[in-house]
């Protein structure tokens, strides 16, 4: 992985030039939800279950070891959550937060073969998570802007260390020819990302991991920092995005923990049989037309935002072979939703 440390001797005047030459164009495996380093979560990697507990179960920590960590990472969990909620309470976004599952926790560490439980609080990065969503907004710079400035003053101010950032971009961005028409799907700036990461490095004498494109896959657009509050030890990851882009990606983690055979949704795993049949030719032409239907539906959440468009849905062409079997997302959201109140 191409990443650049920022250190105290890069400065603002050879910026532009090290930040262009430090693009990390990883290819189209989405990375998603997961910070930079050691953590990193890939979309449409499809791993039989039982292949996973088998390998937590010889390369990983013990369930009650995962127990230990997650009951770790929830014990912190409230602080992070409203501390992120006070210091944003004034600014239309809003904030989620969540601690790692025992079960998450457990499954992982087998597949990445960390097995005590300093291994895990040292590479997991993700056992805790806040996400900051801004809401409907007539003007989302401004909200940006207004986002990006508490970050910065609480980064000044000590009493947020940032570790890393990585700017997602759709991966579909790089075949545009003109940098204006890539960087418009980038929430924040990277020059801003890179004033962020500057300040912080020469704030805190420690180098901050900087990565101004990383390619998505599935057309996935957010940026993700690792924070740390003073006097706890671990990072925890925080991502920040658009509210259309959110509700793509809370209903698509379903789908994707599913497809990865993860899954412990009844309906959702019922609907989406047909497209796991790969000894089927059918069922793997459906699968690609659903997988490339869902990275569309990312790309055109992020657009439905940069248009401030607030009418219909996300105007995705749906293949009619995925409109016979209810896999639209406006569909399969509704019939989701419906089957929850019986």
């Amino acid at each position: 992985m191409n990443i650049l440390p920022v250190s105290l001797k890069f400065n603002s005047e050879n910026r532009s030039q090290k930040v262009q030459s430090s693009y990390a164009t990883r290819g189209f495996g989405l990375k998603m939800a997961a910070p930079i380093q050691q953590d990193m979560v890939t979309f449409g990697a499809v791993t039989a279950k039982k292949f996973i507990a088998a390998e937590a179960v010889k390369n990983g920590a013990s369930y009650a070891t995962a127990q230990k960590a997650h009951k770790a990472a929830a014990e912190i969990q409230t602080e992070l959550t409203n501390f992120f909620k006070e210091i944003f309470k004034d600014v239309n976004v809003t904030i989620h937060g969540r601690a790692k599952t025992a079960d998450s926790i457990w499954l992982k560490s087998g597949v990445r073969g960390w097995d005590t439980i300093n291994k895990i609080f040292q590479n997991m990065t993700d056992l805790n998570g806040i996400k900051i969503v801004m809401n409907e907004s007539q003007n989302y710079a401004k909200l940006t802007s207004d986002v990006v400035k508490i970050l910065n003053k609480y980064i000044d101010m000590n009493l947020l260390i940032l570790g890393e950032i990585e700017n997602k971009r759709p991966g579909i961005t790089s075949t545009f020819k003109k940098a204006k028409d890539k960087a418009q799907y980038d929430y924040i700036p990277y020059e801003v990302l890179d004033d962020m990461a500057i300040k912080a490095c020469l704030k805190s004498g420690k180098p901050v991991n900087f990565e101004p494109v990383d390619l998505t896959g599935a057309n996935y657009s957010a940026v993700h920092f690792l924070f740390r509050l003073p006097g706890q030890k671990r990072f925890f990851e925080c991502q920040f995005m658009g509210p259309a882009e959110e509700m793509v990606k809370n209903f698509d983690d379903k789908i994707f923990k599913e497809l990865d055979n993860k899954g412990t949704d009844e309906f959702i795993k019922t609907r989406l049989a047909p497209l796991k049949d790969e000894n089927d030719p059918n069922s793997v032409k459906l699968r690609k037309l659903f997988d490339k239907y869902r990275a569309d539906c990312f790309l055109a959440a992020r657009e439905k935002e940069l248009k401030q468009n607030k009418d219909g849905y996300l105007g995705v062409r749906v293949p009619p072979e995925l409109a016979e079997l209810r896999l639209d997302y406006k569909t399969f959201m509704e019939d989701y939703a419906a089957s929850k109140k019986h």
